[in-house]
């Protein structure tokens, strides 16, 4: 039965007059019209309808039409247009996986939707905003989004909305492993689009419950949800990436089934037609698929083409995000120049005092002449008007460092932000960090997510501390994301290794010479198995088992560090055994570097080493209110002077 619906799809999608990339005679209608009216109001509404009608078969042609209409919106300031119309040029940016400027229109559409009173504009704002969350892995923010749209929508009984809202909520209860009520609020859009009139995008929510089912390994009901997910989109014409999304959800199961030709098929096909979108993750998940599917045949030649193809276009999409965070960052960049405009600003503060101490003087030599009075009228006067300059400057002072300040603890904010552990207490309950930045914001950084049923935890520190520092964690943090969340690889040597690869394409380490990069240490944990993995570059982990410490240390190479061309970089992985409990730890180098005690001395790596030993027996809370004690007091009457960040967790072992 699979292989003749499989032949029966096919041959209707290859022969049967479903031509995905053709027009439609409704959006032929639309740019006739647009080409006879002329550019005014009129025309906003033409070219927004385009913008959305285009919006998965023709990016480009799409974005050109939402974007032109926002300028005749600004010009004719129809404001009334301004929520949907954002609202749209957010969708299609969030096709083209760019999410920055997809959340940026999608605020742009929240606020014009509140000003003018719009109360179904709002509501889609906070659904699409609660989107792009899901994707940046802030699930609860993510979560109120949606859940605030879905009782909006309810409120103004837009069932459209309500269910776009349900799917929505069940991607990001998905992505918490919360699989019956993501499959529960699948349902609730599913059942909402059956009952309306044409029963739109139907095939969005079958495929997106074929999925869930495909997770579980159910392949029987993965295959009826994505036959009817099929049927949706023949029955109701639909086109571009609705279709391949389909497509490829095929390719996964056929995968799993081991019928990898029809997979290669499929997944070339969709490949092809992504091409023509263009859709960058579409043809990232086909290039995706080819690998795997080659790979399980034996055919290694061909799976590594693929794969390479696949890791360039991931690339891309990488330094796409990573410009996200470098424009957040650009203006914490700017900080360093608002500090050397301070320090500028201090020194001509000094050269009043000079100037103020030279006045005095020669003022002096003079009334010494001119007799009491004299000194005392001149040195009042002197003393007035360089005190006016002192204070003006003083000023200037002043203001400038409330501007740095106020942006710095900004900048603080969307690092606390990153660095966040909402939902980490859920899968490691016992665990502990100690984070103590140098500066307001931190060239430290720590991160804790769970993907397929592993737990990952990373620590590093990146080169130098303040804003220099926090600009290579919101880097670090990023491509992190990307390496081991979004493109799946799990193995921890593997993912330095692609850190690496990723730091210098981004910093230009071969034509800049910039080296800025990471010490970094990386566990990833699979309870099934009781095994943990672990590389690091440079930075060691310390392991407790059994009373007993030891010490695996990392490769001698820092992430983007200086190195021979022909040299490896000597990452390794080491696989532990962690069945009976145990306790580790990773840290940056800034406890043992601190300087304090009696003699002003460094802690010290083996005095360090010999306190987590000490303390390993301890609660977890314990530990930390411990390491904070010792700190403090070892620092006593000395200035921090690095970033500090210890992580420390226990995994109790097999059950009894």
């Amino acid at each position: 039965m699979h292989c003749r619906l499989f032949i029966l799809f096919f041959l209707v999608y290859m022969f049967g007059g479903l031509d995905t990339q053709a027009q439609t005679p409704e959006i032929d209608s639309l740019e006739s019209k647009l080409a006879n009216t002329p550019p005014d109001v009129r025309q906003i509404k033409i070219l927004s309808k385009l913008s959305w009608k285009l919006r998965d078969s023709d990016l480009k042609k799409a974005l050109n039409y939402g974007i032109r209409s926002l300028k005749l919106i600004a010009q004719f300031k129809h404001h009334k247009a301004a929520a949907q119309t954002n609202n749209y040029v957010g969708v299609i940016y969030r096709n083209l996986n760019q999410y920055s400027n997809a959340i940026t229109y999608y605020y742009r559409a929240l606020k014009a939707a509140q000003t003018n009173n719009q109360p179904i504009q709002i509501a889609y704002a906070y659904n699409n905003i609660g989107e792009i969350f899901k994707f940046q892995n802030r699930l609860k923010d993510a979560g109120q989004n949606t859940q605030k749209a879905i009782d909006m929508f309810k409120k103004l009984n837009n069932k459209g909305g309500e269910a776009y809202a349900h799917l929505r909520l069940g991607e990001i209860l998905q992505k918490q492993g919360r699989v019956e009520e993501a499959y529960n609020a699948y349902s609730e859009a599913a059942k909402i689009r059956e009952n309306m009139p044409k029963q739109p995008r139907l095939d969005v929510v079958y495929n997106r419950i074929g999925n869930l089912f495909l997770e579980q390994k159910n392949y029987d009901q993965t295959f009826v949800y994505l036959t009817k997910a099929k049927e949706a989109n023949i029955r109701n014409n639909v086109r571009g990436t609705g279709i391949y999304s389909v497509e490829v959800s095929f390719a996964k199961l056929y995968i799993e089934q081991n019928q990898l030709d029809k997979a290669i098929l499929i997944a070339q096909n969709t490949y092809k037609k992504a091409q023509e979108i263009p859709s960058k993750p579409l043809m990232a998940t086909s290039l995706k698929l080819l690998s795997e599917a080659y790979a399980l045949k034996n055919e290694h030649t061909k799976a590594y083409e693929y794969q390479q193809q696949y890791i360039q276009i991931t690339q891309e999409f990488v330094n796409t995000q990573n410009r996200y965070k470098i424009n957040v960052l650009e203006s914490i960049h700017q900080l360093e120049q608002k500090q050397s405009e301070l320090e500028l600003l201090k020194k001509e503060q000094r050269e009043v005092i000079l100037r103020r101490n030279f006045v005095y003087a020669l003022i002096g030599s003079v009334l010494l002449l001119l007799g009491l009075l004299s000194v005392l009228v001149y040195n009042n006067q002197a003393k007035q008007k360089a005190n006016m300059l002192l204070q003006i400057k003083n000023d200037q002072i002043d203001s400038k460092n409330q501007d740095i300040t106020a942006s710095i603890t900004y900048a603080q904010r969307i690092q606390q932000a990153l660095l966040y552990l909402e939902d980490a207490n859920s899968f490691m309950p016992d665990y502990f960090v100690l984070f103590r930045p140098r500066d307001i914001v931190s060239g430290d950084f720590y991160w804790v997510e769970k993907a397929k049923g592993k737990i990952f935890m990373v620590a590093a520190d990146c080169t130098g501390h303040g804003v220099p520092g926090a600009f290579m964690t919101m880097l670090g943090s990023q491509a992190l994301s990307n390496i081991m969340i979004q493109n799946k690889v799990y193995d921890p040597a593997q993912v330095l290794l692609h850190l690496d690869m990723i730091l210098r394409r981004t910093l230009k380490s071969k034509d800049t010479m910039i080296r800025d990069g990471m010490d970094i240490a990386i566990i990833v944990i699979d309870p099934q198995k009781h095994e943990m993995q672990y590389s690091g570059a440079k930075n060691s982990l310390i392991l407790v088992q059994n009373q007993e410490v030891q010490e695996i240390k990392g490769s001698m190479y820092s992430i983007n560090g200086h190195r021979p061309v022909e040299v490896d970089a000597g990452y390794e992985t080491h696989t532990i055994d962690i069945s009976i409990p145990s306790t580790f730890y990773m840290y940056s180098d800034g406890f043992q570097d601190q300087f304090g005690g009696k003699k002003g001395r460094k802690f010290m790596k083996k005095r360090f080493r010999e306190l987590l030993h000490t303390i390993s027996r301890q609660p977890m809370k314990e530990q930390k209110a411990t390491l904070d004690k010792v700190l403090n007091a070892w620092m006593l009457g000395h200035d921090q002077v690095d970033d500090i960040l210890v992580m420390g967790a226990r995994w109790p072992g097999k059950s009894t």
